[in-house]
Formats: C-alpha cells, structure tokens, sequence
C-alpha cells in the first residue's frame, strides 16, 4: 500500500503547468488523427488520457482531481465532436478489390478455337432394345398403387427423366440415365406391385 500512496505524491509533487501538458496532448492528439486518420483508436487513446489525467490529479485532493478530470473529459468530448464534423484530410483507403483484369479478345478465341469440339454421338432407339410400353404399363400401375409420398414424388421424378426415351435417337449419357431410371422405377415396383 505504501507503494501506492509513494505514487500519487509524486503526481502530487507535479507542479501545476505541467498539468495542462495532459489535455494538450489531447488536442494534439486529436490534431494528428484528423490530419492523418486513425479515428478508430481515438476513443482508446483519449480515455487513456483522462485516466491519466485522474492519476495526476489525485495527489492535489479530491476537488482538484475532479475538477482537472472533469476538464480533461471536457476537452476529449469537444475534440471528438470537432474530429466528427471535419472531414479528414487523408482520404480513408478504400479495400482493393481483386476483379480479373480485362484480357486481349484473341486470347479466348485462339483457346475456343484451339478446343476440338465433339458433336454427340445418338445411338438410335431402334438399337437400344429398350420396350418402353412395358415401362409405361409399370409407371401407370404404380401411379395407381397406394404409394409413400416420397415414393410417389420419385415415380413422377421417373415418370419425367423416361419421356426423353420417346425420342428417334439417344446419347450414350442419356441411355445411362434413362436405364438407371428404369431400374429405380423396376425397384419400387417390387415393393408395391406383387
């Protein structure tokens, strides 16, 4: 405790002008982040300050110390509003953003024309050995059957991907597909029909 009471006679031992060094470097504080930026640590600078401020008061009595706070604080609030209406003279750094730059026309062309475009081969239906009337009577007696209703939204899903077999020719990709449909159609089939 001894350490303490060491302290605030020496703030008390300060002499009184050398006080004013503390709003002082306040309004200077205040100065250099209008002129340079830097307002978001101004709050934390400033009360730093007037704690300062309190601390150096506190060696002259408790009216003193209120009154040299209270002025300190008073210099912060105005210097703050003061900091609020001048626009600073520093423009804030906008973030940079990183958009591709624009390139040369020619380089996409010479890539798209370098790129070997293959024209889809169709397997026609008549090689497919695919009978969908079959699969058509299975998906009119399913929709009929008394099914979930997460197998009825299946059948429909089913229902829509088979009526791209109806056409005179079909991609590789999309006999796959209509195959695995028809599978998945044969399964829920099992589970309702007997």
């Amino acid at each position: 405790m001894s350490f303490f009471h060491d302290v605030v006679s020496a703030f008390g031992a300060i002499p009184d002008w050398a006080l004013l060094a503390v709003p002082s470097a306040l309004v200077l504080y205040t100065l250099a982040t209008a002129l340079f930026g830097g307002r978001r640590a101004y709050p934390y600078v400033s009360f730093a300050l007037i704690a300062l401020a309190a601390m150096l008061g506190a060696g002259r009595g408790a009216m003193a110390d209120l009154v040299f706070t209270g002025l300190c604080a008073f210099v912060g609030a105005v210097a703050r509003l003061v900091l609020n209406l001048v626009p600073a003279a520093v423009p804030v750094r906008q973030r940079e953003t990183h958009a591709p730059q624009p390139a040369d026309a020619s380089a996409y062309t010479a890539r798209l024309e370098s790129a070997a475009v293959e024209a889809p081969v169709y397997i026609p239906i008549s090689q497919c050995n695919l009978d969908m009337v079959h699969a058509e009577e299975y998906l009119q007696r399913l929709r009929r059957a008394p099914l979930t209703a997460g197998d009825r939204l299946e059948v429909d899903v089913l229902a829509h991907s088979l009526e791209s077999a109806n056409r005179a020719a079909l991609t590789p990709e999309e006999l796959v597909r209509i195959n695995e449909s028809l599978a998945a159609m044969f399964k829920i089939a099992a589970k309702y029909l007997h």
